[in-house]
């Protein structure tokens, strides 16, 4: 015990800083959603504002990296909506986003990645689907007594 005492000790104050820190970003949220402005709580809690820069849905975010959670959030997004129902989690950075504008589409650029980007969008729609199918088996096979847990899947 004495040997795990410290790494224990790590990893739980590791994973209660990142819990406070996601309850802290919702909180952030919610406030933004309600019209604070991301300027006042910035500088409120004392936190730095980046911006991505415009991307295309689908890849990676510059500055962040690639969360396909994220990247379904952002196809939702737009001037009237702009802000998403979460916050996401890359990397252990906690991220709150906010849709600012669309960028121009390039005719001649979009026509040459536009079979990427319904490859992107079909595999995206294939992997919605196959979670949902894999959620009702689940469900089913858990209420017919075929699937039990024995162990939390954290635990492993």
């Amino acid at each position: 015990l004495n040997e795990i005492e410290k790494e224990i000790e790590r990893q739980f104050a590791e994973e209660e800083s990142q819990r406070m820190c996601k309850k802290d970003a919702l909180d952030i949220l919610d406030r933004l959603k309600k019209g604070e402005t991301l300027t006042k709580i910035s500088q409120e809690k004392g936190l730095k504002v980046e911006e991505t820069g415009l991307f295309l849905p689908g890849t990676p975010v510059p500055k962040l990296g690639f969360s396909q959670d994220m990247t379904n959030a952002l196809i939702q997004l737009s001037e009237k909506n702009p802000y998403p129902d979460t916050v996401y989690d890359i990397k252990g950075n906690i991220i709150v986003m906010k849709f600012k504008e669309k960028g121009k589409l390039d005719l001649k650029d979009f026509e040459a990645k536009k079979a990427a980007i319904e490859n992107l969008l079909l595999r995206m729609k294939k992997n919605e689907a196959t979670a949902s199918w894999i959620m009702k088996n689940k469900e089913i096979m858990i209420k017919e007594g075929r699937l039990k847990f024995t162990k939390d899947i954290k635990d492993i």
